[in-house]
């Protein structure tokens, strides 16, 4: 893997931070960035809905948000980690088309906080993630953020992976991180970039309204080292800021490769599994609940909140089946019937991935031809989120600072 910038887009103005990077995954295959990874979800997704439509990315990912359970598991049970093991196996064989696929196995917060106490138990942890990776025949091995108590501990161990490692590494950034750890440990990273052992900067994702100084000091970090930085998390949509797209707000943040959040991680009944069944549900409010990538605006909203009413027929000639145009006619089937809303829901998640990487195309020309700002002034919420909220919020950093 070689990463190079193409093109660094920095406007005060409107204040966006966006590049467009090549980033050569094999001798023969290559992307430019911006770019969506397939994630586990969507191919699940897939899998439920009527359509043998294919769904190819150069670039993989698999993101499993670990509990408190799961993660007090995988320290102490065999048989736990040998089934996430083929599970790690089975996605990996089923993105084999991806010139990179990756692994995630992020502990949440509370896992690290209630189980992850201890150095020892941190360094545990580790070893079972990567020697889980290594084992399911990863060429590409994730390092979760895992919360060590201060930067020296931190590094350490990060030297310790890096020297016993031969694969390509992704160490992964938290952006709540305490203050002053992400500067010293961005410092390392760019010691491993700069002598071309590491070609790719993980981040775990968090709202930029919640993280604005960690979003900017990364970007001033790394906009011009030779690495990609991966943001692993990244939710649907923002309601802070319109249901705007997540994805499509952070392209012009941090960001160079984006892999969704994924609510269930595999093993559980998302993967085939089917829980304790209750005899009677309520009606499902799909007004609420199915939602929609709006290209124009760049939002994912609840089909309720929507004034585009012509949201049927954009999925249904993106997806051009004529078995995902039926399910999408007799729509209001899927309120009392929850495997038909399991069915819609697929479909939106499928078309969502579809429609947002075309999107993404488009983006990263003007990003790469220095017209990021010509592109943002098409995106009318886009461009007020950038102008007015973020750019307060750096307004204001800078004065503090």
């Amino acid at each position: 893997m070689k990463a190079v910038p193409i093109n660094i887009d920095d406007n005060q103005k409107t204040f966006f931070s966006a590049r467009n990077m090549r980033v050569q995954l094999s001798s023969s295959h290559s992307i430019e960035t911006p770019y969506r990874a397939l994630s586990n979800s969507e191919l699940i997704a897939k899998a439920q809905m009527p359509s043998e439509i294919a769904l190819h990315s150069e670039v993989s990912g698999i993101h499993n948000d670990l509990s408190v359970n799961d993660v007090q598991k995988m320290l102490n049970d065999n048989e736990v980690v040998k089934k996430k093991i083929r599970n790690l196996e089975n996605y990996r064989q089923r993105m084999q088309h991806s010139s990179m696929i990756f692994s995630l196995l992020q502990p949440c917060k509370t896992a690290r906080d209630r189980v992850l106490f201890t150095d020892k138990q941190r360094e545990k942890f580790l070893e079972i993630t990567i020697g889980m990776q290594m084992l399911a025949n990863f060429d590409y091995i994730c390092v979760p953020w895992v919360g060590f108590d201060n930067i020296k501990s931190t590094i350490n161990q990060f030297k310790k992976i890096e020297n016993t490692c031969d694969k390509e590494l992704i160490f992964f950034l938290d952006l709540k991180s305490k203050s002053g750890f992400l500067d010293e440990i961005s410092k390392y990273l760019i010691e491993l970039i700069d002598s071309d052992r590491i070609h790719a900067v993980g981040v775990v994702h968090h709202p930029i309204v919640d993280t604005l100084v960690s979003h900017v000091d990364l970007w001033n970090s790394f906009k011009e080292k030779n690495a990609a930085i991966i943001v692993a998390n990244v939710e649907r949509s923002d309601l802070d800021y319109d249901h705007l797209s997540s994805i499509h707000l952070s392209e012009f943040i941090l960001g160079d490769i984006f892999l969704p959040r994924v609510m269930h991680p595999f093993g559980t009944k998302e993967d085939g599994e089917k829980g304790p069944q209750k005899k009677s549900k309520p009606k499902i409010k799909l007004n609420e609940k199915f939602l929609f990538f709006d290209r124009t605006n760049l939002t994912v909203s609840p089909i309720g909140a929507i004034q585009n009413k012509s949201w049927a027929e954009t999925i249904a000639s993106t997806i051009p089946d004529p078995r995902v145009r039926d399910v999408i006619n007799n729509f209001s089937e899927a309120e009392i019937d929850r495997e038909k809303f399991q069915v819609v829901s697929a479909i939106s998640k499928v078309y969502e991935q579809i429609a947002s990487s075309k999107e993404l195309e488009i983006s990263k020309k003007f990003i790469g031809s220095g017209e990021t700002d010509e592109y943002v002034n098409e995106k009318p919420i886009l461009s007020h989120v950038l102008k007015n909220t973020v750019g307060s919020l750096k307004k204001r950093k800078t004065f503090f600072s």
